[in-house]
This record gives structure tokens, sequence and C-alpha cells, in this order.
């Protein structure tokens, strides 16, 4: 244990030992006891807590934040009372600490554990009940319920609009994050519209020289990218990079993520040593801000990994994905979704090298890391059931290759709907695998789906 470690155990003993043990903490929720004879706790602490809390929470020490967090929900219940505007307070930044820790599902929880709170106190109207449909919204975005966040964004975005009129700094985040929601569902002419919408509010609040100028015009480029509009992804990329070194300098995150993007989009287009270049500057930049032991980092090789992997160079390949991993595993330990991930892209780099076997090993821990923290019914979950099925067909396993093409369709279908691409997608792979041992009528039944769509 280091210092810093150190010093914050002892002060949350300290705290600890300074109040009755009359809370009780299950693994699922959240719940409070307190017996009659309680006496009311000094609110103070929670203050002093509640900054501590927000300096881990900044630091990305999520788990001693939620720790203090808990503490301060036992002051603010005592004190205030379960229904009051500080425990709507407490729960969300509960919400924000597990949304950190991807833990999404209990984030949702507890957002609408406040939301609920301040929905009965305060007006339906109100921009706290729009900060809470917002959080929620962006905890089903990443869970990859797409229509969910739509939905509560839209929530969200109607009150900004009333109680703040239509050129509100956060106006324009909602019709950005309504966007990026539509691109990644396929809704790229809608999602165009609401990007174009954040970019000009945000022109005409901050002009050209602005973070959130910058922001927008990247996320315009994803979409223009979806779009095969090449042309346009390139030109907005290079605006957002331009910006972010015009604000920042070179060595700033903004201008690594930037970096990233523009190489992301050169290896889109083939231009592979480009794209490598420009990947390895991105991480040169994270590397002087963070050194080694950083998350961003550990993004960065592991994506800097595939890009050799698409070139063709899987010693260094592999090089990439292991750094990644080793420091994934020493920030997060085993149970985090960026393992996952790593695992994910380490099953994806055995397939290509014909490895079926260890593919299958690696893509079946990221699976069970999953499962574990993100629960049966996660977009993360449909891609890698997706990925299993496609090594165990090269194992010759096409029985059980249905069977997770099969789980990979039932969560996209939930989340997606039935006229999504990714769905029609899922059909054909069924189809085929059904082909594969001779079940002509079942391939035939999904490949009728898939030929529905288009």
């Amino acid at each position: 244990m280091n210092h810093k470690d150190s010093s914050y155990f002892v002060l949350l003993l300290l705290i600890l030992f300074s109040f009755p043990p009359i809370f009780g903490f299950s693994q699922d929720s959240l719940f409070l006891k307190s017996p009659n004879n309680y006496s009311v706790l000094d609110t103070s602490k929670a203050k002093l807590l509640d900054s501590h809390a927000k300096r881990l929470y900044l630091s990305r020490e999520y788990e001693k934040a939620d720790s203090i967090l808990n503490i301060i929900g036992m002051i603010y219940y005592k004190s205030f009372g379960e229904g009051s505007l500080e425990m709507a307070e407490f729960w969300h930044h509960k919400g924000m600490v597990s949304h950190k820790m991807s833990k999404y599902d209990f984030a949702i929880e507890f957002y609408k554990k406040g939301l609920k709170i301040r929905l009965k106190l305060l007006s339906n109207f109100h921009h706290l009940v729009a900060k809470s449909y917002n959080s929620i919204g962006v905890s089903y975005y990443s869970k990859g319920d797409l229509n969910s966040s739509i939905e509560y964004y839209r929530k969200a975005l109607e009150i900004r609009i009333k109680v703040q009129g239509e050129k509100h700094k956060e106006v324009a985040s909602l019709y950005n994050n309504i966007g990026v929601s539509y691109k990644d569902n396929g809704n790229l002419d809608t999602s165009l519209d609401y990007l174009l919408k954040a970019l000009n509010l945000r022109l005409v609040l901050f002009g050209e020289e602005n973070g959130e100028v910058a922001s927008s015009y990247n996320n315009l480029a994803n979409t223009y990218e979806k779009m095969g509009d090449y042309e346009n992804a390139k030109k907005f990329t290079l605006k957002s990079l331009n910006i972010r070194l015009a604000l920042f300098g070179e060595e700033n995150e903004d201008v690594a993520a930037s970096y990233f993007n523009l190489g992301d989009f050169y290896e889109k287009i083939g231009e592979y040593d480009d794209a490598r270049k420009i990947k390895q500057k991105s991480l040169d930049i994270y590397l002087a801000l963070f050194g080694e032991e950083n998350e961003d980092v550990a993004s960065a090789y592991n994506n800097l990994g595939n890009t050799y992997e698409t070139i063709g160079d899987y010693k260094e390949a592999l090089n990439n994905f292991q750094k990644a991993l080793d420091i994934r595993l020493r920030l997060f330990g085993i149970n985090h979704k960026e393992v996952a991930n790593s695992f994910n892209d380490l099953g994806s780099f055995y397939q290509t090298m014909g490895e079926y076997d260890i593919a299958l090993k690696y893509k079946t821990n990221a699976l069970k890391i999953l499962l574990n923290i993100e629960g049966k019914n996660q977009f993360n979950l449909s891609a890698l059931y997706n990925n299993i099925a496609i090594t165990l067909k090269s194992l010759g396993e096409f029985k059980k290759a249905i069977e997770y093409y099969l789980l990979s369709l039932k969560i996209k279908f939930e989340l997606l709907g039935e006229n999504h691409v990714d769905v029609a997608i899922g059909y054909n792979n069924i189809g085929i695998a059904y082909g594969s041992i001779n079940e002509h009528e079942k391939a035939l039944e999904y490949k009728k789906r898939h030929w529905r769509y288009f």
C-alpha cells in the first residue's frame, strides 16, 4: 500500500469510527436503516467528505469515492430524511460513480431514485430534473440501449428549452447527445440534423475557437465517415484537431484523441502507414502526459495493436495488445469492462492467426467478465456473443455457434428494433450457420428475414 492509499484508509477509518454502525449495505442496492435513538449527524462532516469524494472522482479513484459517498448517504438520510433533495443529490452522485465503474444498471437505478425525489419536490420543468434525465440517457447509451437513451435525452431537451431557452449550452449538449445516439442507431440523416444543430448553436454561443465546437466537428466527422462521405469526415476531423492544437498545444489529451481519430480515419480508407504513424503520435502524447499507468495509454496501445494487426505485423500487434492488457489489469483488476475488451481483442487476434482454441479461451474470459459486471442484456454482450460464434464456426462447432448467434440477435432485437441493419446481419449469420449443418429450411427462414431488410 502506497502513502496515498494509506492516508485514504486512515481518513476513512476515522470517519467510520466517529459514527455508530447503524447502516447496512447490500451488494445489489444501498439500504439505509436507522434506530429511533440515533442522534442527528453533523452535516458539516458531509461537506468535508463531499469535497474529498469529488477529488477522488476526478482522479478516477471511483471505488474510494463510492466508499465516501456511502458515508455521506448515511449522514443525509438521518439529517434530512429519505425524500430530501440532499438524498436526491446523493443518489445522483452514486449514479455518476457507478457509471464510471461501468455498472450501468446500478447507475440507472441510482439516477432514477434521485429523479423520483426531484420530481416530487421540484417542478417537472426544473434544471435538476433535466440533469437527471440526461444522466439516465448517458447510462442507457453506454449500456447500448440507444432507444432509451434518446427517450431520456428528449425529455431533458424539452425541459432545457422551456426553462433556459433555445440558445443555451445545455441545449447544444443535448442536441449533440441525441445526434450521437442516432448515429450509433444507424439513423444517419437524423444524426446529422441534430449534430449540425449542436454545432451551429455552439458556434453562436462560443465562436470557432472552442473545445465544445471541436467536439461537434469530431462527432460530425464520425457520422460522415459512417455515411461513407470520407471527404467531409476528413475535413471535420482536421477542423477538430486544428482547434484543439490552437487552444491547448500539442501535449493535451484532447489533441491526442483527435490524432487518434485522424489515424482511425486513415485506417478506414486503407492508408495504413499514415494511420500507424498518427496513432503512434497519439500514444506518445498520452505517455508524455500520464506515464505508462493510465487508462488512455492502455486504450492507445490497444488501438495501435488493431492497426498493426490490420497491416499484418502480428508481432507488434500482440506486443501492443499485451501492454494494454497488463496496464488494465494493474489499474482495474480483472473484473472490469476494459479488461474484457482486451481479452476480446486478443481473442480476435488469435482468431486471425488461426489459433481458434486460444481465441475461444480469451473470448470466453471476456464474456465471463461482462456477464458479471453488466448483466445479460447489454449491447457489448451482443458483439461478444457474435465473436464467440465466429470462433465456434471456425472450430466446426456449428450448433453451438448458432446458440451464440441467437443470443447476440436477441439483444440486438431488443435494443435496436427489428428494422436495424445489425439485426438483418444477425439473421444472415444464423442462416449461413444452419446451411453449414444442412438444415436448409431453417437456413432459408433466416435468409428470408435478412432479405426483408433490403
